[in-house]
């Protein structure tokens, strides 16, 4: 079980490495095309960044260090999401 000490990065390029190295069935990703998996992958992110502010109480501080990630990169992810 890895804890992801890193930032949304680190866990996106595993995600990817996953899909690419991994085994997964190729077919599978066909069915869905490119957009819809970029769509997915910032869906992930999206839902990694919000359940750590919600984690800590909406503490945006907190949940960038948790994620470590910087305090303007979570700003900036809200903003982009009109939270």
């Amino acid at each position: 079980r890895h804890t992801w000490p890193g930032n949304i990065r680190e866990l996106r390029n595993f995600v990817e490495r996953s899909l690419i190295f991994g085994g997964f069935p190729l077919d599978t990703l066909t069915q869905t095309g490119p957009a819809e998996a970029i769509a997915t992958l910032e869906e992930i992110e999206r839902q990694a960044i919000l359940a750590a502010i919600d984690a800590v109480g909406g503490n945006r501080s907190e949940a960038a260090r948790q994620l470590g990630v910087s305090r303007k990169t979570i700003d900036r992810k809200c903003a982009a999401w009109g939270l």
